[in-house]
């Protein structure tokens, strides 16, 4: 069987500036790849869907998904089935996951839920042998408009039982992927889950609150297998268990391998493990990306993220005293006034934090705010649930609210950073003056959106 996995474009500038390899799709490649003729297409870079698939003719196409991506899914989908109507359409990803019912329409043929590295093969065995698809592990059979469920999604515990990821299918690609100015990059895991329990995240609930850990070995082999020298660590808290990362250490270091990482972190692993945080950088880690998520302590404890700012002003001045740059991320919430606006500014600036994010609120599926709001939610296309839109009222009229995102972008990153922690972060004229254009570009596109939505 011919099987072509298929990474879908993405929509808005969050998403753009993070164009990182399809790595899931490159391990449920590894799960058949001895069995099928199987090709990866990233449509994020190359938009070929109909012409690719008239040239390589695959009997099964099967697409990842997030939820602003399920309106590009069932648009190839249907692209697909118009091109040959026999061809099986697959959707699997943290929608299907979390909503399969937004995928029971007549292109679509079945789903696989989950991790995939035991049930996505057994679907597509199922589905050549034509099987029973209640024998499969997460497996969804859409027939008639009713969906038909296999076995319990899965949650794999030993990670190792994972396929090394099939990267020689994404090679024609390596040099597209990146992340947030950072190009060529390569995406490892070294774990699954979140042990926190964030009141805006699903992250922790697609895993049912298990997490997982791939041994020491399999990452250093790898480490070793990749060519690109900068290196994503892709999970949702690289630092939760701090005797792994110890051990990782210290085997990068056994086996001379020389890379430059960024690591998504928490403030309490910065503070409690100085230290680490400084051999960690003697071997390549140049940035972390932290949600800081609000500057003041009643908002967090609401939030539930098990911080306050005391800590996050202190892992700060950690990391900068360190020469690690902090991506930084925060939610504005729809009830933002004036004030809030000018708080986080001044805030960002006082700590200069020379990458902040600011994510608009926004309700997904597996979090009760999206369940609780979803009558308001249907109002807006998946395509919006993107971070930079908001998706139910705000206090401010929407324009301004808008405008004042924009304002964010256009201060912080033009804000004066010391020549001490410029020189820390390698920072040079050249770098300050990007990093102003960086600003000016995120700014109009909040004001883009403005337009978009038709705001006077």
């Amino acid at each position: 069987m011919r099987v072509l996995l298929v990474q879908p474009p993405v929509s808005g500038i969050t998403f753009k500036n993070r164009i990182v390899e399809p790595l899931a799709l490159e391990i449920l490649a590894a799960t058949i790849i001895k069995k099928h003729e199987v090709e990866i297409l990233d449509l994020r870079i190359e938009n070929v869907f109909t012409s690719y698939i008239k040239k390589f003719k695959p009997d099964i196409i099967c697409y990842t998904c997030y939820i602003c991506q399920v309106d590009h899914v069932r648009k190839l989908a249907e692209a697909a089935k118009k091109w040959n109507p026999n061809v099986i359409n697959v959707v699997g990803g943290e929608q299907p996951t979390h909503v399969p019912e937004d995928f029971n329409f007549p292109e679509i043929d079945y789903m696989s839920l989950g991790d995939g590295e035991h049930g996505f093969p057994q679907l597509i065995h199922c589905i050549t042998q034509k099987g029973d698809i209640k024998e499969v592990v997460g497996g969804v059979k859409v027939k008639n408009g009713q969906l038909i469920f296999g076995k319990e999604r899965e949650v794999v515990c030993n990670l190792d039982d994972s396929p090394i990821p099939a990267r020689e299918l994404t090679k024609k690609y390596r040099s597209c992927y990146k992340f947030l100015g950072w190009k060529n990059v390569a995406s490892v895991a070294t774990s699954r889950g979140c042990k926190n329990r964030c009141d805006f995240c699903s992250i922790w609930k697609i895993r049912k609150g298990i997490i997982a850990q791939f041994s020491i070995e399999r990452v250093i082999q790898e480490l070793k297998m990749v060519e690109q020298k900068n290196i994503y660590l892709c999970e949702a808290h690289s630092f939760q268990d701090i005797p792994f990362m110890e051990k990782l250490h210290d085997e990068i270091v056994r086996n001379k391998i020389e890379k430059k990482y960024m690591a998504y972190v928490r403030v309490n692993s910065v503070i409690h493990n100085e230290e680490l945080f400084k051999k960690w950088y003697d071997i390549g880690l140049r940035r972390v990306f932290i949600g800081f998520e609000a500057v003041d302590n009643e908002k967090l404890n609401k939030m539930k993220k098990a911080t306050n700012c005391s800590w996050n002003r202190k892992a700060i001045e950690i990391l900068h005293s360190i020469g690690i740059e902090i991506v930084a991320s925060f939610i504005i919430n729809l009830d933002f006034e004036q004030r809030d606006f000018d708080v986080l500014a001044d805030w960002v600036i006082k700590n200069q934090l020379t990458m902040p994010v600011f994510n608009i609120l926004t309700p997904l599926p597996g979090h009760e705010l999206y369940h609780d709001n979803k009558e308001e939610l249907d109002n807006y296309p998946y395509s919006y649930f993107d971070f930079n839109h908001a998706l139910m009222e705000t206090k401010l009229p929407k324009k301004e609210f808008y405008q004042q995102i924009a304002e964010l972008y256009r201060k912080t990153y033009s804000s004066e950073i010391s020549k001490e922690l410029q020189e820390k972060l390698g920072y040079d004229s050249v770098r300050m003056e990007n990093r102003k254009k960086v600003g000016q570009i995120l700014a109009l596109n909040m004001e883009m959106i403005i337009k978009q939505e038709k705001l006077n």
